[in-house]
């Protein structure tokens, strides 16, 4: 029986997924070696299909992973400001403030032995003392005493005595000093004996102020930075170093305005820079990291146009 070539390729997709019957599937490699076009026609269907890669499927891929990318780079973002404003908090809530001299803030006794007892009042957080050698009658002692808003209204303790002099070496004298700025040009005498012999006319603790040096110095340096980066706009390598440099004397500077406002000068310095710096390495990453998103952002912006 003669079969049309239309109806051998009607069964040649049966034939190809061995679903044909026996007797159909003779009849089919009968034909099959009598037609080439048929012949062709089955090997087309047998041969792998090759498709072409749907490139919108590759496209949201890409975008997904972008904004992947994002999400990841804002929540590192958020908590790195979080962890800013969380040290600018404690910061402040432990900042000194220091108590001027009364006898319900310090007060002296001496034992027996030689033995010289300093008592703070509960409203005291801290202290700081010095020593000097004295002019030969014995050694002098340089006081103060701070509350701070954590020990106020968070967690109160109470220091209670310390002993001046443990080897009972002889105290000459002990003075205790308000840290406090004047309100004029002049500084006016902020100290107070409390125990032994004025050993001179009176002196005035000054506050330290090497942050305000620090604060010169970062500004000066983003000047420097700021005008190479513009020399150098166009040199994609170089321009990129200056761009991470600047960020660093303008986290130094925010750092410092979150720790100590427009003030630069200090009677706690050291504590002070040490917090600075603390706050200066999260605003730096903070800096960097906006920056970074801002650049995704422009580029975003300009493959979509």
């Amino acid at each position: 029986m003669k079969v049309s070539c239309d109806v051998i390729r009607d069964l040649l997709p049966l034939y190809a997924e061995n679903l044909a019957s026996k007797d159909t599937c003779a009849l089919l490699e009968e034909h099959l070696e009598g037609c080439p076009g048929c012949k062709a026609e089955l090997e087309q269907i047998v041969q792998p299909q090759k498709y072409a890669p749907d490139t919108h499927v590759e496209s949201f891929r890409k975008a997904r992973k972008k904004l992947n990318t994002t999400k990841v780079y804002t929540a590192i973002l958020a908590a790195l400001i979080t962890l800013v404003i969380t040290l600018t908090i404690v910061a402040y809530l432990t900042a000194p403030q220091y108590l001027p001299y009364s006898q319900e803030v310090v007060t002296v006794s001496e034992q027996e032995d030689g033995t010289v007892y300093l008592t703070f009042s509960q409203q005291v957080a801290g202290y700081e003392m010095l020593s000097s050698n004295g002019t030969g009658s014995g050694t002098e002692y340089l006081v103060t005493a701070w509350n701070t808003t954590w020990h106020k209204r968070v967690s109160p303790k109470d220091i209670g005595s310390i002993v001046v002099n443990p080897n009972r070496e002889k105290v000459a004298a002990i003075y205790y000093y308000t840290a406090e700025y004047p309100s004029n040009d002049v500084y006016g005498d902020n100290t107070h004996l409390l125990y032994g012999n004025l050993t001179a006319e009176g002196f005035v603790v000054l506050p330290r102020l090497f942050l305000a040096y620090y604060v010169f110095f970062a500004l000066l340096l983003l000047g420097t930075l700021a005008v190479l980066y513009l020399v150098f706009r166009k040199n994609d390598r170089t321009r990129s170093i200056l761009g991470k440099a600047l960020l660093l004397p303008a986290s130094y500077l925010i750092a410092h305005l979150c720790v100590k406002g427009w003030t630069t000068t200090s009677f706690s310095a050291t504590r002070d820079f040490a917090i600075i710096m603390l706050v200066m390495f999260p605003v730096y990453a903070v800096l960097l990291l906006t920056a970074n998103l801002c650049k995704r952002y422009w580029r975003t912006n300009g493959d979509s146009k």
